[in-house]
């Protein structure tokens, strides 16, 4: 569902921004959309490979 209302965004979104910020211009902002994404995945979220369910139960249980 989640997938689906981003999608929904980009959509109806892409077409205003392209017309104030230019052609390349929703790209780039996209782009730094996701960079930002993907710092915040990077510094938050913990690293589960390698770790037994038990181990997984523990650390998380305790936030």
């Amino acid at each position: 569902m989640s997938l689906w209302i981003a999608y929904f965004i980009l959509v109806f979104t892409f077409p205003i921004l392209a017309e104030i910020m230019g052609t390349y211009g929703p790209f780039y902002l996209y782009a730094g959309i996701c960079f930002l994404g993907f710092l915040f995945v990077k510094s938050k979220v913990k690293e589960t490979k390698g770790r037994t369910l038990e181990q997984l139960e523990t650390d998380l249980a305790r936030h």
